[in-house]
């Protein structure tokens, strides 16, 4: 599946409107605020809006009726989580924590960086063009 990040572009509602002119039907939102009440608006039927960030510093600035028309919006939360059950959590970032020791998780690594070359990194991730991780070591 091709990832498409369409809120890059002003017109990105229009956009995916004319790629799936009846909505989508699965939004993934890290951002919130502004681009969350518009993903919302392409929303299909039954359609669902998973909030796992707010990089916009708000959440959602919908007035009610927006989330009618047969939408979910869910969200999650890795503090939400710890709190709500401390003890699972502990065990299962325990269990997380031992498989990457042990080298049975892997992520790609795009780009490693000295720290005096930061700069460089915060333009590359204002550029997004990056895929995986970037490393930067003292």
């Amino acid at each position: 599946m091709r990832r498409v990040r369409y809120y890059e572009y002003g017109d990105w509602p229009d956009r995916v409107r004319a790629a799936a002119p009846r909505g989508v039907d699965v939004v993934l939102d890290s951002v919130g605020g502004e681009v969350l009440r518009q993903s919302l608006d392409v929303l299909a039927p039954f359609g669902w809006a998973v909030v796992y960030g707010v990089a916009a510093g708000e959440l959602l600035d919908v007035p009610v009726t927006g989330l009618f028309g047969l939408k979910t919006v869910a969200g999650f939360s890795l503090l939400a989580w710890r709190a709500a059950a401390p003890e699972r959590a502990r065990a299962e970032m325990t269990e997380l924590a031992g498989h990457a020791s042990a080298g049975r998780l892997r992520t790609a690594v795009h780009a490693t960086f000295p720290l005096t070359e930061a700069p460089a990194v915060h333009r590359l991730f204002e550029e997004r063009t990056h895929r995986g991780r970037i490393l930067v070591l003292p």
